[in-house]
Formats: C-alpha cells, structure tokens, sequence
C-alpha cells in the first residue's frame, strides 16, 4: 500500500508544485516495522534537506540551542505547500489526496492472495 500512495503523491505533486521532479528524490518509504501494539507499519514522507545556493537554516530550540543546516529542510517546503504559511502562501493540499482507501486496501488484498494460498 505504501507505493501506491507514493505513486498517488508523485503524481499530485505535479499539480501543486512547478517543478516537482527536484523534490521527487526526497520521498523516501521507510522499511516495514512492527509497533509497540503489534501492528505493522510503513510509512511514506519526505526526508532531507534542499540545498539551493548556500542558504543555512537555523534553529533554536526550547533549551537555548542553535543548530544549523545547509540548505533548508524538505519537510518545511512540503508543509508550507500542503496546508500554507504565514507568509501568505497558500495551501494546495497534494499529500492528504494521495490517501484512497479502497486503493490501499485493494492493492493489499492483492499481494495477501499471493502470499497467502487459502
């Protein structure tokens, strides 16, 4: 199921960003774990930083500590696109879309009839 919404990601990106290609490589599917409560999960996100020119990016935490980064934190530039910013972006949702249920499921049926022989 995770490729799937992967896929559905990708391809509604192209309608919220101009050139989603740059980003394409920050979307990562993590490996298959198991949960604290015995169910499995994956998950699909964006990982990394965007390294445009030789901007830093800066942050200070709760405690007083200041860290830096080269370049500016994929998650920030997904989230501001996905549901705005202060700045007066606005929200063009393409992450939230990509969740279809019943194509998730049905793609799951598929792979547990395969492995599965009843």
């Amino acid at each position: 199921g995770a490729e799937i919404v992967k896929q559905n990601v990708i391809n509604n990106m192209k309608s919220s960003f101009k050139d989603s290609k740059k980003l394409e490589k920050y979307l990562k599917v993590t490996k298959t774990y198991r949960t604290k409560d015995g169910s499995i999960n994956t998950k699909v996100g964006f990982y990394g930083y965007y390294k445009k020119g030789s901007k830093k990016f800066t942050v200070t935490s709760k405690k007083g500590q200041t860290y830096s980064y080269d370049g500016v934190p994929v998650p920030l530039i997904v989230r501001a696109r996905e549901y705005g910013s202060s700045t007066g972006e606005t929200k063009k949702p393409f992450f939230r879309k990509s969740f279809n249920k019943a194509q998730i499921e049905s793609e799951m049926l598929k792979v547990q009839k395969k492995y599965i022989k009843e």
